[in-house]
């Protein structure tokens, strides 16, 4: 494992490729926080991955990665 500033790079590089392999079908009353909870990754991450803007509107049914 690489230490000093090199760490905290490789750490949100494992995070983002952790939310890329890991998908989640939205279901009635999600939130996009309570997603982001249960993928175990920050909420701007999930934003970002999916292409949701404020106020991140979810559609039921849809794959969220």
């Amino acid at each position: 494992m690489c230490s000093g500033p090199l760490r905290g790079v490789q750490e949100k590089f494992a995070v983002a490729i952790a939310a890329r392999d890991r998908a989640y079908v939205v279901r009635p009353g999600d939130t996009i926080r309570r997603i982001a909870a249960v993928l175990e990754v920050p909420v701007s991450e999930v934003a970002a991955l999916n292409s949701i803007r404020p106020p991140y509107l979810l559609t039921v049914g849809r794959r969220l990665r």
